[in-house]
């Protein structure tokens, strides 16, 4: 049996860290393994607290939508423990996505069709899976299994996975789609877009046999309209309503770079211009007449552009194009031969560029590491040889590494990614200065820990390719958060561009130049522009109306710099990054909960005091024999530090299993973690070893909310002192002897009652869960197909209450209290803050006095219950008086909830009463009348169920501003004890 005393400051910390998730750690998500940066902080709050998760993440690239996405997901698997995901992503992103989501996220993800993966893992609560999984039907997506779907860059997924996910995605009950570019310019795609973001309105629009664009405008139109005269004099609530139900971006997040560049590297561009060398010219002479040959080719994947950039790359990638040209166009064979001729000469005015920028780099610092995009193999293949002539210690096979297009065409992507990990590891792991990559290198590759520096020897000439090439390492990094919010420069990304002067490649840079596509990241870009770009970078190629072009393309990119709304109630938004940054900073200066027993920390940020607790907690429950932790370094690299946790053993057994902890043996059982952020490594550590025996490692946790051990010591303490400590087993009376220094001993020889309650406002305001009258409807239900759809239904209706918590919880904050009277002369006099909270820190204020106290039990007569009582009655006038607080604005933002409820509500009613109506109308269409009649009695059904989801939702909400007024602790318990000083 453990120590009584230390038992009761274990459940304490164990109801802190609860308190802790459910106010400034936004609901669990920010347990995630990131620092929260103030874009995403706002981003998690807006969708958690939403009336459904539906939404599009499409900030820009490198700004943490993966991390954001995993913050959400811990927050919606912090409340609901059954909650399951499904993520469909690129081949190219599986990888990352298992990495992120374990070393982040505390998620252990199945690659459903990786026979070759990871070990099996037993009911997964994260699929990641491949679209080819979709379309060849290895994979079923179920929305019954299924809680939330995520899509990942759907814009590069076959048409037909895109149909399988669009027929299926509005039984989902919450939906995530990230794209930088969604391309929701384009009809087609937005029509996309709004069947997983709008499925109701989408549905309507079909209905009424319009486009969903016009159905979207036609909403905002009408809000307009109603609001008459007073549209531009509104309230900020009603404001808010507006946009909240009628906007048809109101489910549409950007954050651009711009707003929040304080906390990324600034890019520096340097233009290298190459005056060519007489022989190369020729080439450059024959690329324009192969040109001309060819002045109706507009599409630069294909012939000729393809030989016209070869033509001004390598001497390796030119002889490759003057075969081809060779080949096709009989009437320039005498230029050909000209141009192979000059190929003899050894000159090569580019590579010598080259080599004057890598000297500048590590002139500067000689460990720098640079990415060369050289555009094809051929001249990747010269460069890597050609480079260790100038540079002998690049001579050995580590300095390089290589990343190039398979020779294979039958090649999976999923094996290319592989081998592209495989090639990458010797540039990852800081063996090699140099990575060679071509230009079909894109998103994927997170190579912002290794580098700063890109070089685009041989550029593509397609702004999208440059822009994921310089996203690569133009990302959030990590401390990237501490320096901005100190306001230091985060140093620079440094990019250069090499190109040949007076050629087909020049006019393109100029052209890239107008777009600034090296200087910024690219907005969403519509297919019109698309198009209208690549024509006019086809005539900056081709040397016509150069100077046209060039103006061309510079408007439309002051057309991206003036931010166009595509939503006419933009105005009312109340999303923006001043808003955004406000919030951030209340965050941040949001006292911690206590009591919290606070390690050394100069670091004043939120999540360092966080963490700074947890070494706290986690040094109280090592001294205090609950449970075996220690310190550890790992055995194939000394700099890598972690801890082990494992449960005691012999005289003093811990007090309850934990999740993921065998009890077998420390050897096989035991778990590494880290619960500093800045433990992680760049890139984050997946695996660690703790014994030599350990070739493979062990999974390394992140300690905090989220994490199965974790969560588990939490719900296992809290558990525990439920059944020691409620409020009628709390009689005993012990005498609890404190090390030397510790501020207990202030009060040493009085009798001490100490209480703690504890109210999770997102359980003791909201009524209740009451599923009757939706199952009633269900049992009625003749079919098991009607009953499966019914379920669904009160599927979405629980998801809906659980929105509902969340964001009652955003207002009225869940609160600890905790009280210590000193029983003086028959009466309990309480003590103030500061003082009462040391008394439930048994290390003392710092987490460091040790060793722990301990506790032995006395017979003494003392008025324990009505010192109860008294606690009792102060905590709950203390959380009446805060509830109070928050109710005065807590009555506007009802109103725009409940308004929000009910257009999304009457949303549902309307199309199931048109699918109602149009059974009815069909009954021609049956052989049989009680086939019809089947149908209809289903949509009525189906209508009845929206019908109550709605009118529940409200009453619900409605019951509130009464429960405000009567708030209730959901848990209390207290402990009688004595101070005394340790005998040492």
């Amino acid at each position: 049996m453990n120590d009584v005393y230390c038992s009761f400051a274990a459940g304490v910390q164990a109801l802190r860290r609860r308190v802790e998730a459910l106010t400034y750690g936004c609901g669990g998500a920010l347990g995630v393994a990131a620092d929260p940066y103030p874009h995403q902080i706002a981003s998690i709050s807006r969708i958690l607290t939403d009336i459904r998760i539906r939404h599009l993440i499409s900030d820009e690239v490198g700004l943490g939508k993966t991390v954001e996405t995993l913050m959400i997901i811990n927050a919606l698997r912090w409340q609901n423990r059954s909650h399951r995901t499904v993520v469909i992503v690129p081949d190219r992103l599986v990888s990352q996505w298992q990495d992120e989501a374990w070393t982040r996220g505390h998620i252990r993800a199945a690659v459903p069709d990786d026979i070759d993966g990871e070990e099996r893992i037993e009911d997964p609560v994260m699929y990641i899976v491949r679209p080819q999984s979709i379309q060849d039907g290895s994979f079923v997506l179920d929305p019954v299994k299924y809680d939330l779907l995520i899509v990942d860059e759907p814009q590069t997924f076959p048409i037909d996975v895109l149909d399988s996910l669009e027929r299926k995605c509005d039984q989902f009950r919450q939906v995530l789609l990230l794209s930088a570019t969604p391309r929701l310019g384009d009809p087609g795609w937005l029509k996309r877009f709004m069947a997983f973001l709008e499925p109701e309105r989408s549905a309507l629009a079909k209905f009424e046999e319009i486009d969903v664009d016009t159905f979207l405008n036609s909403i905002e139109n009408d809000a307009i309209s109603s609001e008459g005269d007073n549209f531009q004099g509104l309230s900020d609530e009603r404001a808010e309503a507006i946009y909240r139900t009628c906007s048809r971006e109101r489910r549409i997040l950007r954050e651009k770079r711009r707003d929040w560049g304080r906390y990324l590297p600034e890019r520096k561009e340097f233009m290298v211009s190459v005056e060519p060398l007489k022989e190369e010219r020729e080439r450059f002479n024959l690329a324009r007449r192969v040109i001309e040959e060819n002045e109706t080719a507009i599409d630069m994947r294909f012939y000729p552009w393809t030989v016209i950039k070869g033509l001004q790359r390598s001497r390796r990638s030119a002889r490759a194009a003057l075969d081809t040209i060779s080949d096709r166009e009989d009437n320039l064979r005498t230029e050909v031969d000209v141009a192979r001729t000059a190929l003899d000469n050894p000159g090569d005015s580019r590579f010598e560029a080259l080599l004057d920028v890598l000297s500048e780099i590590w002139l500067e610092r000689d460990s720098e590491k640079v990415i060369v995009v050289a555009g094809d193999n051929p001249t990747i293949d010269l460069l890597r040889i050609a480079l260790t002539r100038y540079f002998p210690a690049l001579g050995s096979d580590e300095e390089i590494s290589v990343l190039r297009r398979t020779a294979n065409a039958l090649e999976s992507e999923a094996s290319e990614i592989e081998r592209m990990t495989i090639d990458l590891a010797g540039f990852t792991q800081g063996k090699s200065r140099i990575l060679l990559i071509g230009e079909w290198i894109q998103a994927g590759l997170n190579l912002h820990y290794f580098a700063r520096n890109i070089v685009f020897y041989s550029p593509p000439w397609a702004p999208d390719a440059i822009d994921q090439l310089i996203g690569r390492i133009d990302r959030l990094r990590p401390n990237g958060l501490y320096k901005g919010d100190k306001g230091t420069h985060f140093g620079h990304i440094r990019i250069w561009h090499l190109y040949m002067e007076s050629t087909s490649e020049a006019h393109v840079a100029a052209g890239l130049n107008a777009l600034g596509v090296f200087n910024r990241p690219l907005p969403p870009i519509t297919e019109p522009e698309g198009m209208e770009i690549n024509k006019l970078l086809v005539q900056l190629a081709s040397g016509h109306n150069v100077r046209s072009a060039l103006s061309e393309l510079s408007s439309i990119a002051c057309r991206w710099d003036d931010n166009r709304v595509h939503s006419a109630l933009e105005c009312f938004s109340p999303y923006h990054p001043a808003c955004a940054q406000k919030y951030y900073s209340a965050f941040q200066a949001e006292r911690h909960v206590e009591p919290a027993m606070l390690t050394t920390n100069g670091d004043k940020r939120l999540t360092s005091r966080i963490e700074a607790a947890i070494r706290g907690w986690t040094n109280f429950l090592s001294a205090g024999r609950f449970f075996a932790i220690a310190g550890r370094r790992d055995h194939q690299n000394s700099k890598s530090s972690f801890s082990t946790f494992w449960y005691m053993k012999r005289n003093s057994p811990s007090p309850f299993e934990v999740a993921e902890i065998e009890t077998g043996n420390w050897m096989t059982d035991h778990v590494p973690f880290i619960y500093r952020r800045r433990d992680m490594g760049s890139p984050p550590r997946k695996l660690v070893h703790t014994d030599d025996g350990e070739p493979e490692g062990r999974l390394l946790r992140f300690l905090d909310h989220g994490d199965d051990v974790h969560d588990s010591l939490v719900e296992g303490f809290i558990k525990f002192s439920d059944r020691i400590f409620n409020g009628e087993n709390s009689n005993e009376c012990h005498v609890v002897t404190f090390p030397m220094g510790h501020p207990a001993l202030e009060f040493s020889g009085d009798i001490l009652l100490l209480s703690v309650c504890m109210t999770d406002t997102g359980v003791v305001l909201l009524p209740k869960l009451d599923n009757s009258e939706m199952q009633r409807i269900i049992d009625d239900a003749p079919t098991k197909k009607q009953v499966e759809l019914l379920q669904q239904d009160l599927s979405r209706a629980n998801e809906l209450w659980r929105a509902d918590q969340r964001w009652i919880r955003s207002f009225f904050c869940s609160s600890l209290d905790v009280r210590v009277s000193r029983l003086n002369t028959g009466n309990w006099q309480e003590i103030d803050n500061h003082k009462k909270w040391d008394i439930f820190k048994p290390l003392g204020p710092d987490g460091e006095l040790k060793p722990c106290p301990s506790s032995r039990k006395i017979d003494i007569t003392a008025p324990t219950a009505t010192g109860r009582k008294g606690h009792l009655i102060s905590m709950i006038d203390e959380l009446k008086a805060t509830c109070q607080d928050s109710r005065r604005t807590f009555v506007g933002a009802l109103e725009i909830r409940k308004e929000c409820v009910k257009t999304e509500g009457n949303d549902l009613i309307r199309l199931r009463t048109e699918q109602y109506n149009r059974r009815m109308s069909e009954k021609d269409k049956f052989s049989k009348e009680q086939f019809w009649r089947g149908q209809v009695e289903a949509a009525e059904r189906s209508l009845n169920m929206a019908r109550l989801m709605l009118d529940r939702q409200i009453k619900y909400l409605e019951e509130i501003p009464e429960r405000v007024l009567e708030p209730r602790p959901e848990r209390y318990w207290s402990l009688l004890l004595k101070p005394a000083p340790m005998d040492i």
